[in-house]
């Protein structure tokens, strides 16, 4: 499946991605369930929190990829459930 699914907090750039024809789910969650592969686009100091609101979707099959600045693997697999990495 080469679906793209996408979340964004900010509900204006939602209804914007929708209006263009691009998957907008209601969650990060919703869209780690439906993703083999994970792109994290989002600042380094709200990583945390959206590998802790996602880590019960992550198995090992998932591919996790960051773009937030300074952000090491070390670091996103210290804050996923061990069974995951």
């Amino acid at each position: 499946n080469n679906t793209i699914y996408v979340f964004d907090v900010n509900k204006e750039i939602c209804e914007k991605l929708s209006k263009d024809g691009i998957n907008v789910e209601k969650s990060a969650i919703e869209v780690s369930k439906k993703s083999d592969v994970i792109f994290l686009c989002t600042k380094p100091n709200i990583i945390p929190i959206v590998l802790k609101e996602i880590s019960n979707t992550i198995t090992k099959e998932k591919v996790i990829v960051s773009i937030a600045a300074g952000t090491t693997i070390d670091s996103i697999q210290s804050l996923l459930p061990l069974e995951s990495q």
